[in-house]
């Protein structure tokens, strides 16, 4: 949503007038359109209500109100106006503040939509879930109230019961302004299904890359590059730096993506590359524990004084 300063004088003659009969009550948010026009979502509302931006005849503005308000007469929603205004509200139930209070917050939630939307759906996308976002919105709320107070120099006390009120009326308009958790459900699976295809292509590549390191990587021998430092140790054949950087990349995936593109693999496949990883952890264990002999043995470290030492530890 474009700052307040960026519409026209008549656009903002048309945002006054919605705020004035719509007040905190119904929820309703706009935006400037490629054209310059004012679109208008009003709850309830099944269409959205357009308006230009410097219209010509002056009857323009006394116009879109007439056909805001016979939009909300076909839905039922003007009734529920006139009701409100007959009936006791938060303003007279509890203080004469908390009517100007909630439009405060909310006009304060409307010049920051545009940030507070994009900030969750970055969340959304980088959580893969949507279970956050009731108490994200909860918190923004919270905290705009707060700062209202603070700014307004209104420090007196609120009742519990009366900030509850105040919280869900303004959470009500947050909710229309920002998507609705079907968006984020989609944005989900859509960027899912994308990410999945990528995902598929590199981890294919990289188990590929994996399995032939594996194929192509020399058995140990007593050759001069491979003979061991100290007797008796065992050490790791060397591989190219392209076989390294195979199981890396399979790494660098989040658990979930690794998971999903593993399912890919066929049943053998599978079978094999869990024994090639558990062979590999085999002779790396075996490698380490000769390592540790070697260097009790050159230390001539006794014994006795080790098992002493892990148990004690």
């Amino acid at each position: 949503m474009c700052k307040q300063a960026s519409y026209s004088k008549y656009q903002k003659s048309v945002i006054k007038f919605l705020n004035d009969l719509l007040g905190t009550r119904i929820p309703f948010t706009y935006e400037r359109t490629q054209n310059n026009h004012l679109k208008v979502l009003v709850d309830g509302v099944p269409k959205p209500l357009y308006t230009g931006s410097t219209p010509s005849d002056i009857k323009s503005i006394n116009n879109f109100m007439s056909y805001v308000k016979k939009e909300l007469r076909a839905v039922g929603a003007e009734s529920e106006l006139n009701t409100a205004d007959q009936t006791p509200s938060i303003q007279s139930v509890f203080q004469p503040s908390f009517e100007k209070l909630i439009q405060t917050c909310i006009k304060s939630l409307r010049t920051r939509i545009s940030s507070i939307s994009e900030q969750e759906k970055i969340k959304v996308l980088e959580l893969n879930d949507i279970d956050f976002i009731k108490k994200d919105r909860v918190k923004i709320v919270k905290h705009t109230i707060s700062h209202t107070l603070q700014s307004n120099r209104q420090r007196g006390y609120i009742k519990p019961k009366a900030m509850k009120e105040i919280e869900a009326s303004i959470i009500k308009h947050l909710n229309f302004m920002l998507p609705s958790m079907a968006f984020y459900s989609d944005l989900i699976v859509s960027a899912y299904s994308d990410d999945k295809v990528n995902d598929d292509l590199v981890m294919v590549n990289s188990l590929d890359e994996t399995l032939a390191a594996v194929q192509q990587a020399p058995e140990p021998t007593c050759s001069e590059s491979t003979l061991p430092s100290k007797p008796g140790i065992t050490t790791k054949p060397e591989i190219s730096d392209k076989q390294l950087n195979a199981p890396a990349k399979i790494m660098q995936l989040s658990t979930s993506k690794r998971i999903n593109s593993l399912r890919t693999l066929t049943n053998d496949k599978a079978l094999e590359l869990i024994k090639d990883i558990q062979q590999a952890m085999s002779l790396n264990r075996e490698q380490d524990i000769e390592a540790v002999v070697a260097m009790i043995q050159e230390k001539s470290i006794p014994m006795d004084a080790i098992i002493s030492r892990l148990e004690a530890a």
